[in-house]
Order: structure tokens, then sequence, then C-alpha cells
């Protein structure tokens, strides 16, 4: 362990293999593993994406708290920074794949390449076949999907930020415990933050989840009443002034915060970022939700 500390470059090297073997294992699942096409082996390719995408959380979880614990700072930078790079590049190349963007950015395709496989496999799993019968005119079959390539890309967002969390939250000396302090948040700016992660993220696990269980009669009752909640706040305009409102608010109040404290952390805490993620996220979300029923 003493050699692994004062070696910065084998610290450097392990945290990038881990990045790199994580990233790798994604593209290879995704892009050249093709399992036979039964209901069997689908139910078999969902579970080992699942699988993957656990392993994916715990090994970067575990790799900041290892590094956080033993004093490695290196051994978890390169490995989050290379995931957080696939990811933001796959995220990237998902928007300007159809314009000219891509000529100004073409290694987002490159970098993002494996995270987009992972997710587009994810895609494929989650998709089935439903037969509608219509009188006088036969019986069709139309495409559904649990979970698109898009939100996949989001889910991988998510669980690479995880990460994050562990390595700030965790604390296992006093100088690390004092500058977790420095990054915490109090008073008006925690409640306001906490209030938005959990408006704006209950609202959309609940849409995730009336989405995969769709065909649930109690799940579509849910599913009217937060479609009807969605219509009358975007009608009403709610739905794009009240997030502005929050965020402004959230900023003014942290920045205040932080210029009392002279700690300028206090303003980029993490959880402050999250809050405006989510109440950006959950936005989208109502909206698309009120487009989708008309």
């Amino acid at each position: 362990m003493t050699t692994l500390k004062n070696n910065k470059l084998l610290q450097l090297f392990i945290g990038g293999f881990s990045a790199v073997f994580l990233l790798t294992e994604g593209y290879l699942l995704g892009e050249k593993i093709i399992f036979p096409e039964t209901e069997l082996w689908n139910i078999v390719e969902t579970i080992i994406l699942v699988i993957y995408l656990l392993v994916y959380i715990a090994v970067l979880s575990l790799l900041a708290i290892f590094a956080k614990s033993r004093d490695l700072k290196l051994l978890y930078y390169p490995a989050f920074a290379i995931c957080i790079t696939s990811v933001l590049s796959a995220l990237l190349h998902w928007h300007i794949e159809d314009s000219l963007w891509l000529l100004i950015m073409p290694l987002s395709n490159q970098l993002g390449a494996p995270v987009r496989s992972i997710s587009k496999a994810i895609e494929k799993a989650t998709t089935y076949y439903v037969t509608i019968e219509e009188y006088g005119y036969g019986s069709y079959e139309i495409e559904e999907t649990y979970i698109r390539e898009y939100p996949a890309l989001i889910i991988f967002l998510v669980i690479t930020l995880v990460s994050v969390v562990a390595y700030q939250l965790y604390t296992e000396t006093a100088e690390q415990d004092i500058k977790k302090s420095r990054w915490e948040l109090t008073g008006t700016a925690r409640t306001v933050a906490t209030a938005m992660i959990c408006v704006y993220g209950i609202y959309i696990l609940l849409m995730f989840v009336l989405n995969l269980f769709e065909n649930i009669i109690i799940f579509e009752y849910i599913f009217c009443v937060l479609a009807f909640l969605s219509i009358i706040c975007t009608v009403s305009m709610s739905t794009f002034v009240l997030p502005v409102i929050l965020i402004l608010h959230l900023l003014i109040i942290a920045l205040k915060q932080a210029i009392q404290s002279r700690n300028l952390r206090q303003f980029f805490n993490p959880l402050i970022l999250v809050a405006i993620f989510l109440t950006v996220a959950g936005t989208h979300a109502i909206y698309t939700t009120t487009i989708l029923c008309f």
C-alpha cells in the first residue's frame, strides 16, 4: 500500500485501466456479443445488462471509497474522468449525429462509442411488439420500448455521478471530515435544493415506473392523474416559469451563503448541481408527458 501511495503513476494507471476495462466490457457486450433471438435469451440478455450496470456503479463507487479511505486521489480521478468523458461524449453525439456539428466535434463518436453501444443494447433488450387487432383490417404489430437509448444514456450519467457522491460523502479521518464540511449546504439553500430534488426526482421516477408497467390497471389510473396535472402545469406555463424561478432562487441564496462563509465551494455543491439537473430533466418529462397526451 505504501508503494501504491508513493507511486502516482501507478495510481493513474490502475484508475485509468479500471475505467477502460469497464467501458471496453460495455462496448463488447453491446456491440460484439450477439444473443440468439429467442424469448429465453431476451430475458437472459436483459439480466446480463442489469448486472453490467450494477457492476459499473459498484466498481466506480468502491474505487472512490477505497481511494478516499487510503488517500489515493489519483486512483479515482482518472477512472471518473475517463467514464464521465465517455458518457458526456455519448450524449453529445446523440444530439449532433445528424447535424453539421459532427464535423466540428468528430471525436464524440469515438469517445462515446462504448456507452452508446451498451445503451443501444438496453433499448434493444427492452423492446417488444404488441399485436393490434382492427376489425375489418386484420392485425398488425407495433413496436414498444421500455427504455430507449437516450434515457439509457441519462441512467449512465446518473450512476457515474453516484461515485462522486460516494467520494464526497465518505470520510474516515478528521481532516477529511473538515474538508467535507466545506462543501455542505446549510439553511435555506439546502432546503430548497432538497425540495427540488425530491419533487422532480419523484416525478421522473414515477413516470419511468408507470411507463415500465403501463399495462397494469392501477398504474394506468396513476398515469392519468399525473398526465392531467402535467397538462394543467404546461397550459398555465408553470412548467416553464417555476423551474426558472427555483433555479435562480437556489443559485442566489447559495451564492450569498458562499460569499458570507468566504467559501465558493458551497456554490458548486453537488446538491445544487443535482437539483438543477433533476429540475431540468423533470421539466422535460412534464412537457413530454403533456405532448404525448395530444
